[in-house]
């Protein structure tokens, strides 16, 4: 069983032997606060390069780009989808290059993974979310409903796709949709994961039969991944739970607003300057 409580909402769904919480705390108090450095706790950055994301899948064997203490805080950059190859402009026959240029994997990008010590498979990561703030542009888009059917609920309606850029004033927290509609931000990574589970059924790049081998990041697991959970947002908190050794936590596919889900396949898509986390190991 998997549970979410916040203070707005509370969803419970089945799944296999797993266990994820977020607890939404006051919102928006902690954005206009600094964060606090706990004492004896060490401050990291995790930049996000070619070097330090993945594009569209969480591999295990991927070398930790930083290793961090329970209860350090950690700030970390993301990047745009495929690598930062969207950018204001790119067309949709872009963008659908980029789609099939990776298949089986996600479109996001994803930085990490971090390592942190002490944490053990059967542990718990609680991971608190102390700042979000987004870089200065995001996009919204559909792809082509005649090459891609099954895509997003609208794909009947936009047979060719579509695609919007927008710039966003994070000083007033808004993005313009058209004038005298403004699109309120309240960002949270669509990614949140940890290594994941070796007996996991989720399907292996390329079909492998190796329970190492990397996993797409289009869906949801046991591990977070894809959740797309618009709660978990600057003051909540996850627990999810630890596979591999390290927990190697991952975060991307950053959104700037979202309903409860992705109608149309994307949110209002964006990157994060700074994604400020306390990962903590929880043994008890």
């Amino acid at each position: 069983m998997v549970t979410f409580r916040t203070k707005k909402l509370m969803v419970t769904v089945f799944a296999a032997v797993s266990l994820l919480f977020v607890a939404n705390g006051a919102t928006a108090e902690l954005q206009a606060a600094e964060v606090k450095q706990p004492a004896g706790s060490k401050s990291h950055k995790l930049p996000a390069t070619l070097e330090t994301t993945q594009w569209g899948w969480l591999d295990p064997n991927e070398p930790p780009k930083l290793t961090v203490d329970s209860g350090d805080i950690v700030s970390i950059e993301t990047m745009m989808h495929s690598h930062n190859k969207i950018q204001p402009g790119t067309t949709m026959e872009e963008i659908v290059a980029l789609r099939k240029a990776n298949p089986g994997g996600g479109p996001h990008s994803v930085t990490g993974p971090i390592y942190v010590n002490g944490a053990e498979p059967g542990d718990v990561v609680e991971i608190r979310i102390l700042r979000i703030t987004p870089k200065a542009f995001g996009f919204n888009f559909n792809l082509p409903g005649k090459e891609f059917p099954t895509i997003g609920a609208l794909a009947a309606e936009f047979p060719e796709g579509f695609v919007r850029y927008f710039n966003l004033d994070w000083k007033n927290r808004q993005a313009e949709f058209k004038p005298g509609i403004t699109i309120d931000l309240k960002p949270f990574p669509g990614i949140l994961a940890v290594g994941i589970d070796p007996n996991d059924p989720a399907p292996r790049k390329g079909g492998a039969k190796d329970a190492m081998a990397p996993v797409s990041t289009l869906r949801p697991w046991k591990n977070g991944s894809n959740m797309d959970l618009n709660e978990l947002q600057e003051g909540s908190t996850i627990f999810i739970p630890v596979f591999l050794k390290g927990a190697l936590i991952w975060v991307g596919d950053a959104h700037c607003q979202q309903g409860n889900g992705e109608v149309n396949l994307t949110g209002l898509e964006c990157a994060f300057r700074e994604f400020v986390m306390q990962p903590i190991v929880r043994k008890d």
